[in-house]
């Protein structure tokens, strides 16, 4: 018994970074996917199909009386470049409705799945004269 566990030891400590390789930059913990801002596609969470559940923050600051957030998912292999077609929704927030001004919304999945990239791209602009901040994370 004690010689499996040996041997169990040493193969997962020949794998595990030649896996980190092959998918680098998985991130489990919170990112920033949109920072202060009120367009744009913002910057994509990797989670490379390791978590089940999707938590979303979105933070308005000042006065947000309008505009869309989409919360989005696609996949790329990581010997390829970032997909640039459309990607899949997630989620919908509306300014005015999910979020307002001033507050913190948290999003969370309704039902598991695997994830792969995740970005929150803001579909249609924020107005008002506030911002949004929006941070994800996975688990």
């Amino acid at each position: 018994m004690r010689r499996f566990f040996l041997i169990l030891i040493m193969v997962c400590s020949l794998t595990l970074p030649a896996i980190a390789q092959q998918y680098p930059g998985i991130t489990a913990g919170p990112q920033t996917l949109q920072s202060a801002a009120t367009t744009g596609l913002g910057s994509v969470l990797n989670v490379n199909g390791r978590a089940a559940e999707l938590t979303v923050v979105v933070q308005g600051t000042g006065t947000t009386s309008g505009g869309v957030i989409k919360i989005e998912e696609a996949y790329w292999s990581p010997t390829t470049s970032q997909y640039t077609g459309t990607w899949s929704v997630i989620a919908t927030l509306t300014a005015g409705t999910e979020f307002t001004s001033n507050t913190q919304t948290v999003y969370h999945t309704s039902a598991p799945a695997a994830f792969w990239k995740v970005r929150a791209r803001i579909s249609s602009d924020i107005t008002g004269g506030g911002t949004v901040t929006v941070t994800a994370w996975t688990n």
